[in-house]
């Protein structure tokens, strides 16, 4: 099932046995992008995976971390590693910012060091900007959540007003991230509480997102702010029930 924009909300959908149709989201990410270099401001662990699958596409990839061993094991991928912490801006080397599309995937929520990050950002070439953000703006929900649902107190709404501000600037407000050691059947232990269990489950696999930012940059993107998470019929207590008997092969016992 491909990708659908609806008005400003991207939807990705799969069931919880995803293994085929994520098979095919990845095969439409050809071997060639249109992005020619792109730098990662925050290489975690989604910043990781993105910056991989990227250069495993013949981009020039940058990363940044605070920390020294870190930029090494950056190094070591075959990125071009930079030390940076948005907080100390003063000694930045501005060649990070030399590229065609920067990822923000910082956790750092302080607004007044990313309005000092955006002056160099303005000052750059950067031809696309993506500021990862979270559903956590949200309130907790029932119903499946839209750019319209209610907002939260999230520091992060702040930041993404700032973020807002330039034009070729785009909000992901991604899911919970699951992949790679990042299993649901593993989110809770037996037994326990599950918190908002009527809630909608929000969560996205790291590939889906790699793939629609990917489609962001080959397209004008028509709203400014995105919703990446899976369109599914579950709550969070039938999604993670089902996860965990999959993944353990007993049920899981949750209380709700």
């Amino acid at each position: 099932m491909p990708l659908r924009l609806c008005t400003d909300l991207l939807l990705v959908w799969y069931d919880y046995g995803f293994a085929s149709y994520l098979s095919e989201m990845i095969n439409s990410f050809s071997k060639k992008t249109a992005v020619g270099s792109i730098a990662i401001l925050g290489c975690g662990w989604l910043g990781e995976r993105i910056g991989k699958s990227f250069l495993e596409k013949g981009c020039i990839v940058k990363g940044s971390s605070r920390n020294e061993k870190r930029i090494e094991e950056l190094y070591s991928f075959g990125f071009q590693s930079f030390k940076i912490d948005i907080e100390e801006l003063g000694s930045i080397n501005h060649d990070f910012f030399d590229v065609d599309v920067l990822i923000v995937a910082t956790t750092n929520k302080n607004k007044f060091a990313h309005q000092n990050l955006l002056k160099i950002i303005t000052s750059s070439h950067v031809k696309k900007i993506f500021f990862i953000s979270s559903t956590s703006v949200y309130m907790p929900s029932v119903r499946p959540i839209t750019v319209h649902s209610e907002l939260s107190d999230s520091p992060l709404i702040a930041i993404e007003k700032e973020y807002l501000k330039l034009e070729n600037s785009v909000i992901l407000r991604c899911g919970g991230l699951i992949g790679d050691n990042r299993q649901p059947g593993n989110f809770f232990k037996k037994g326990a509480t599950i918190k908002n269990p009527e809630a909608s489950v929000n969560i996205i696999h790291f590939k889906e997102v790699i793939v629609s930012i990917n489609s962001l940059v080959e397209k004008t993107c028509e709203f400014r702010i995105y919703n990446l998470i899976e369109e599914s019929q579950l709550s969070r207590y039938e999604y993670y029930s089902k996860a965990y008997e999959t993944l353990q092969g007993e049920s899981g016992e949750f209380v709700s």
